[in-house]
């Protein structure tokens, strides 16, 4: 009753506003949301392709340069991981030349054990810029779900206590980020300002390496994720002053951000979302107006919010067809290119963009009028924008 019951007026209300305001349509927000989900779509099925990331930064006009790593295997030891070469004699930069950059590629591989002719799928990029100011930015992608490894780390779904931040954790995002972060951690610049940005499980993953690289003190401004699942429970949500620089994009269609489901342990809850929430809904009416909901982290992190028996269990496995109805199923509406279209609107027709509250998502897609508006300049939404 109280997913339903939570309407329009009660997230108007002046007690709602801790659970997340209504966030003003900033064009130059949705064009960045745009560019870090295409910057984070440059690993299709995690392939290595340096010379056409380069290449998407050049004619973008993105002057810094590139650091990818590829996939190396979960048994290998440690010690084995950066020889015999150093990150920066491993990576191309987009000085190089695209068959310059190719080779290059292609010599990592080969040193990291793979056999020839053998493409390894990558695990994480960064775009590495340093302006005249002398200020340098960071941005990391993360790769999601593409191997065998990677179906095993999202079905771990038991809770394991971290003693770093604090909290429970999903035990497989949580290996996954250690090995993320072991190999990250020597490439980044202690003053830098870092953001880090993933699809789906790259998400999730990218969200605890955030959490950790914050509290070891680097200068980690946000983390962006599209489609991602859950990493923590309701104790480790409520008690993490990061959530509030993290913003969880995600489709309406899409039952992975649900996910995983129970798992309620005593005294912290089940597993809920960790940061603010932009709920992106199919466009309606005649005009196709681009909608979408949006929750602050304390919403969020409500246990039924995030709820896969509330919300997703009357999702279409398939695409629908049905009149004034056809949009993708739980498997399409899951893919990057999904979340490019919904939210190239946005920066296309940023005026008709509007805000529908989160109780009338479903509802929304209809018929129904629900739209409220969205004039608050002081919403974090923004501000977590710059």
């Amino acid at each position: 009753w109280r997913a339903r019951d939570w309407g329009e007026e009660d997230l108007q209300s002046p007690s709602s506003a801790a659970r997340g305001a209504s966030p003003p349509i900033d064009p130059d927000r949705w064009a960045r949301v745009l560019v870090l989900a295409e910057q984070a779509s440059l690993m299709p099925g995690g392939r290595i392709d340096l010379p056409g990331i380069r290449r998407w930064h050049h004619e973008r006009g993105f002057p810094g340069h590139i650091t990818l790593r590829e996939w190396q295997t979960l048994d290998e030891p440690i010690g084995e991981r950066f020889q015999p070469p150093s990150p920066w004699e491993t990576i191309a930069s987009t000085a190089m030349s695209g068959t310059a950059a190719f080779a290059a590629s292609r010599r990592s591989l080969a040193i990291a054990g793979q056999r020839p002719g053998e493409v390894a799928p990558g695990m994480f990029y960064i775009y590495d810029e340093q302006v005249n100011s002398g200020k340098r930015f960071q941005k990391v992608f993360i790769r999601g779900t593409c191997m065998i490894e990677d179906v095993i780390e999202n079905a771990l779904v038991a809770k394991v206590w971290d003693e770093e931040l604090g909290c429970h954790l999903h035990h497989g995002f949580r290996r996954r980020a250690a090995k993320v972060l072991d190999s990250l951690e020597p490439l980044l610049d202690l003053e830098a300002e870092i953001s880090l940005s993933g699809h789906s499980l790259g998400g999730a993953v990218a969200t605890i390496v955030g959490m950790r690289l914050h509290t070891r003190g680097y200068n980690v401004r946000e983390v962006v994720s599209f489609g991602a699942p859950k990493v923590t429970d309701r104790a480790g949500a409520e008690g993490c002053s990061f959530s509030d620089r993290v913003l969880r994009v995600a489709d309406v269609r899409d039952p992975v951000p649900l996910l995983p489901f129970g798992f309620c342990t005593p005294f912290s809850g089940p597993f809920v979302q960790l940061g603010a929430q932009v709920l992106l809904l199919p466009p309606s009416g005649e005009q196709q107006r681009p909608e979408f909901s949006y929750l602050g982290p304390e919403a969020a992190a409500l246990p039924w919010v995030s709820s896969f028996f509330l919300h997703a269990l009357g999702l279409p496995l398939v695409r629908s067809n049905a009149p004034g109805r056809a949009s993708p199923g739980w498997f399409s509406s899951h893919r990057m290119w999904s979340y490019r279209r919904l939210l190239e609107p946005f920066v296309e027709a940023p005026d008709k963009a509007e805000r529908v509250p989160f109780s009338r998502r479903h509802q929304r897609r209809r018929g129904g009028s629900a739209a409220i508006p969205t004039s608050d300049s002081s919403d974090q939404f923004s501000a977590m924008g710059g």
